[in-house]
């Protein structure tokens, strides 16, 4: 009998320090681990129109778009509008940017259209540099413009997004032919978005 109660006793401070142990190891290895992506994007945050023949001028902050969508509506030949647009890093690292895609829509109005467009990159609110281009209308139809050209390389600061910034400048001119005359109003239709990645 006392073999037995040995046994029994025996068996059961096993368990019970088995049970503490596993416990023990259990609390101590509870560890919850999370990680995240980061968030790699480009935002236009303000945009400039000028319009001096029509004397419209336009400054606004925008909500921090990707992308926009403009429309150049009453223009006349030879007239000048001018655009500018903002554009920061807009994810949680810095960015690269590539270049600025700009499209046209294939509208009888934008085959007269032409665009001189320049980019400057600011670092603490200073121009670093510069590149610029023309394009005409027709030959930008569904085609990238300002990325089509050679860029030199271009690093958007997160942490320093109000003094690290580009400024994508355009004059749209609608050219002086009479085919561009019409008894209906007539618009332009393009769209900006920057083209960047991870730097």
């Amino acid at each position: 009998m006392k073999k037995v109660v040995l046994i029994a006793g025996w068996l059961i401070l096993t368990l019970l320090f088995a049970k503490t142990a596993l416990g023990k190891f259990t609390d101590s290895s509870d560890i919850l681990t999370l990680s995240s992506s980061n968030d790699v994007d480009v935002r236009i945050v303000e945009k400039t129109f000028d319009y001096p023949c029509r004397g419209i001028y336009s400054h606004e902050t925008l909500e921090e778009v990707s992308v926009i969508n403009e429309s150049l509506d009453n223009l006349a030949p030879g007239h000048e509008v001018f655009l500018s647009y903002k554009i920061v890093s807009g994810g949680s690292i810095d960015v690269m940017l590539e270049g600025v895609n700009i499209t046209f829509d294939n509208s009888e109005l934008s085959n007269f259209l032409t665009f001189d467009w320049s980019l400057t990159h600011y670092e603490n609110d200073k121009p670093v540099n510069t590149i610029s281009g023309s394009v005409c209308g027709s030959y930008a139809s569904n085609e990238s413009v300002v990325s089509s050209a050679e860029i030199p390389p271009i690093i958007l600061r997160r942490s320093n997004s109000d003094n690290n910034y580009c400024i994508l400048k355009i004059t749209a001119i609608l050219t002086d032919d009479e085919s561009v005359l019409s008894s209906k109003s007539r618009s332009a239709v393009f769209r900006i978005s920057p083209s960047f990645r991870q730097y």
